[in-house]
């Protein structure tokens, strides 16, 4: 699972953002804002047409249903940072709850000897810290990276809400889901 993280917060709002800013293929002018006004662009992961990311959706790969059944049970989870895309993951520790997951700052302690703590290095101990954020299976679902996609408006419309695999053997057989991590 990867998840951007702002000011100790998953949500849709931060993740559409990120998307919107650091997962576009590439500038080009399609004109529509006139010549020589560059805009982001993206490809459909379905029909790969590519088009400016102002007419592209941002679309769940996998339902809802098969995507939060046991998730946290098998599943790593990464963090970036919402701003940059940076990755964060080493600054966290996470603990699974069932279909929830605590994520706790990580620190790290040097071993203490004869009472002084010694060089950090090898045998250091992760202590965990104050909780940056509880994460259900509904905001992780709607929120993964690894579970998000371009797809063009036509194309988001005709799966409806269907499993990706489901849905492109009937439209594009032979085509892959296209995630953003």
């Amino acid at each position: 699972m990867h998840l951007y993280l702002s000011q100790r917060s998953v949500n849709w709002g931060n993740t559409r953002a990120a998307c919107l800013r650091l997962h576009p293929l590439g500038v080009a002018d399609f004109n529509h804002q006139g010549p020589g006004h560059p805009e982001p662009y993206a490809e459909c992961a379905a029909c790969q047409r590519r088009l400016p990311i102002v007419l592209m959706d941002i679309d769940h790969i996998r339902d809802r249903a098969g995507y939060t059944s046991n998730i946290f049970d098998t599943t790593n989870i990464r963090f970036y940072d919402a701003l940059n895309g940076a990755n964060i993951t080493d600054n966290f520790v996470c603990e699974s709850l069932g279909h929830s997951v605590s994520v706790y700052l990580r620190i790290v302690q040097a071993p203490r000897i004869d009472g002084r703590p010694s060089r950090a290095g090898a045998g250091e101990n992760m202590v965990r810290g104050d909780r940056a954020v509880t994460i259900d299976a509904n905001t992780a679902y709607e929120n993964d990276l690894a579970n998000l996609q371009w797809l063009c408006g036509l194309c988001n419309s005709s799966k409806n809400n269907a499993d990706w695999n489901t849905w492109i053997g009937a439209a594009y057989p032979g085509r892959a889901a296209q995630p953003f991590r």
